[in-house]
């Protein structure tokens, strides 16, 4: 007889494979280095006669004045352009370095004391024909560098229409805010050729017609006796003080459709143009 035995069976536990490593991911490739910033192109000009604005509503608005700005004069005055807080006195320019004297006063642009003109960083190098130049004033103090973003940019302005032979309404006058504005009256101003082959002043205060002869240069403006009708009414403070600021004026600066009237550095009447449909 044969007997067989029980005999146990080992049981082989399957090793595991070892887990696969994590992959590790790529390190990321190296910045290249940032650019250095490039310099500010200096921006250098005759500035004698010209005018600088600072556009605060766009420029196809009606809305008067609609800008501020600098006017750089021949003779070396400087002239504020609606910025009643100020008065400007004088102006220097050597390379692309500006000076602004002011007589009195803090101005409401951010332009007093020693200034570098350079291009705007998106200035191309070649402007477009006809488009406006701009220029990026920066304190001297802040060199070319990071901080030249504190810079201003202004453009300078243009000149629509002929100071002759137009209809000019005032829209701001020194201490206007003293005496009540008319309304309802054609109250005007315009420059006409004369017999005498010079030019003469016409215009219309709320009460009387006044007329008169004047002196135009490139810069200046010089009333010469200014007569009046004597009819009174209540527009009478208001063009007293009208004709009074018209006669003090010696120059004058055109923007765009807009005229201005100035005593040496102080503005003293603005008028724009008026537009007849």
């Amino acid at each position: 007889m044969i007997f067989y035995g029980c005999r146990s069976t080992k049981v082989v536990e399957p090793v595991p494979e070892p887990a696969p490593e994590p992959e590790l991911p790529e390190p990321p490739a190296p910045k290249p280095p940032a650019p250095k910033p490039r310099p500010l192109r200096p921006f250098t000009t005759d500035w004698a006669g010209t005018t600088w604005i600072f556009r605060d509503v766009p420029e196809s608005s009606r809305e008067f004045p609609g800008y501020r700005g600098v006017h750089f004069a021949r003779d070396g005055k400087l002239l504020l352009i609606n910025m009643e807080t100020a008065q400007g006195k004088s102006w220097e320019a050597r390379g692309n370095r500006v000076t602004f004297h002011l007589e009195t006063g803090v101005p409401s642009l951010p332009l007093k004391g020693e200034f570098q003109a350079f291009f705007p960083k998106d200035a191309p190098k070649k402007a477009p024909a006809g488009s406006p130049r701009r220029v990026l004033f920066v304190p001297a103090s802040q060199g070319s560098g990071p901080k030249a973003a504190n810079g201003i940019i202004l453009e300078e302005a243009k000149v629509n229409v002929d100071v002759v032979e137009n209809h000019w309404i005032p829209r701001y006058l020194e201490e206007g805010s003293t005496v009540p504005w008319p309304m309802g009256r054609e109250i005007h101003l315009m420059l006409l050729p004369n017999a005498s082959g010079g030019l003469g002043i016409l215009g219309y205060g709320g009460e009387n017609r006044f007329r008169g002869d004047v002196h135009l240069g490139r810069d200046t403006f010089v009333p010469g006796t200014i007569m009046i009708t004597r009819k009174t009414g209540p527009a009478i403070a208001f063009e007293n003080l009208y004709v009074k600021k018209i006669a003090e004026a010696t120059r004058y600066v055109q923007v765009d459709d807009d005229l201005y009237l100035f005593a040496e550095t102080r503005q003293v009447v603005g008028f724009r143009m008026r537009l007849f449909d």
